[in-house]
């Protein structure tokens, strides 16, 4: 997202920025085959600040195809959000399940069975 609240797309890891419209480049994914839009917000990616859910709502609403979220998620209520909200057909999220404390230490985590029932309820 830009200084002025634009969607702009890049590939290769933030590398290459593509000069096409965010709705006219999906279209012309799914067009040509896409399965599926994995769309990752790079912007709130590691942050913890939540998913964009206005950019996960915009492209699920535009497509035939799922969508899944991811950039940005803190907690399993952040999930529902995009699924609920922004009609992501998935979601995806790293630091979450990896980092743990206030000194961001590694720890491979997992939600629990319980939280997995309650997670789209």
């Amino acid at each position: 997202k830009t200084i002025f609240g634009n969607y702009v797309i890049y590939t290769i890891g933030g590398k290459n920025l593509i000069k096409t419209n965010l709705l006219d480049y999906i279209k012309m994914v799914e067009d040509y085959g896409a399965g599926e839009i994995f769309i990752n917000s790079i912007d709130r990616d590691g942050t913890y600040s939540g998913y964009d859910i206005n950019l996960i709502q915009t492209v699920s609403n535009s497509v035939g195809i799922p969508v899944i979220a991811c950039g940005g998620a803190s907690s399993m209520d952040d999930f529902r959000l995009a699924y609920n909200e922004g009609n992501a057909s998935a979601v995806a999220a790293g630091s979450l399940f990896v980092y743990h404390g206030p000194k961001r230490a590694v720890l491979i985590n997992y939600p629990s069975k319980s939280e997995k029932i309650k997670l789209f309820n």
